[in-house]
This record gives C-alpha cells, sequence and structure tokens, in this order.
C-alpha cells in the first residue's frame, strides 16, 4: 500500500507517527505492512534516529515485528544489542536499533495488517502507561486503514 495516492490517510499516520515520537521520546517511529512474509515500512517519522527509510523491506522473520504480528501483542525490546533473541538479527545492526517498542495493527476482519513502532539508537526504559498509549494510537490506525 502506498500512502502518497491517499493523502488524509497519509496525513493522519505523520500524525499518529509524531505522536508515538511524543509519547517515548524514541527518534523513529514508523507503520509497517507484513504480508507475503515480508515487512515493509509505509511511513517513517525520523528525528535523527535509526536508519530505517520509506518503502524499505526486510524478510519477516529478520523483524522484531515479525513477533508482534505472531503473537498479536505489544512487544519491547529494552536493550537490544544485550538481549539475546535480537543482538544477532540483521536488523539489528542495519537499523542501529538499541530499543524497540511495536504494537499490532488489525483489520476489521481481526487479522494483523502490520505494527506500529517506535525504535532509537540507545537502550529505553518503557513504562506500560505508554504501551497503551501505543495501542490506542494503533487501533486508530486500523480504523483509518479500514475507510481507505
Amino acid at each position: 500500500m502506498t500512502l502518497a495516492r491517499r493523502p488524509k490517510l497519509m496525513e493522519a499516520t505523520i500524525s499518529i507517527l509524531n505522536l508515538a515520537h511524543n509519547i517515548f521520546g524514541l527518534k523513529t517511529a514508523f507503520l509497517a505492512e507484513t504480508s507475503n512474509n515480508r515487512f515493509l515500512s509505509i511511513a517513517v517519522q525520523d528525528h535523527g534516529g535509526c536508519s530505517l527509510a520509506e518503502g524499505q523491506s526486510f524478510p519477516l522473520e529478520e523483524t522484531y515485528c515479525s513477533r508482534v504480528v505472531s503473537s498479536g501483542k505489544p512487544m519491547i525490546v529494552k536493550d537490544a544489542r544485550n538481549d539475546p533473541e535480537f543482538a544477532n538479527l540483521a536488523t539489528t545492526t542495519e537499523l542501529n536499533i538499541g530499543s524497540y517498542v511495536g504494537v499490532p495493527i488489525f483489520r476489521a476482519n481481526g487479522s494483523v495488517y502490520g505494527t506500529l513502532c517506535a525504535i532509537d539508537p540507545e537502550p529505553y526504559s518503557f513504562q506500560a502507561e505508554q504501551v497503551e498509549q501505543m495501542m490506542v494510537l494503533s487501533r486508530l490506525l486500523g480504523f483509518f486503514l479500514a475507510k481507505q
């Protein structure tokens, strides 16, 4: 999906990504579509953080988002470089990920469309309230995506 042809959806998405950035203070927030075993960054708001670009694609199993998609639940990684599950993922070094939070975005039929995430080059201690706020933003994105 491209948001460029849907200016109202793009505007809403960028606003939500900026809110996600403000909630956590993490430098990069993004929307990813996960389909056909691929991760595709649909929209990225970067404030001098990780090196993820809009339109970048990876095999889903090489991403943090794969765990969010398979579980259908939020996931946080406080210190990716010292976490045995994530330290050796190609995306950890390629994107310079120090911390990650991701929440699923559901379609109206209950399937997972993708993820709303925030990443930063530095480790980060997440608060439960922040993750709850991110879930609210993911529900809003799911609503907007369903209307398009």
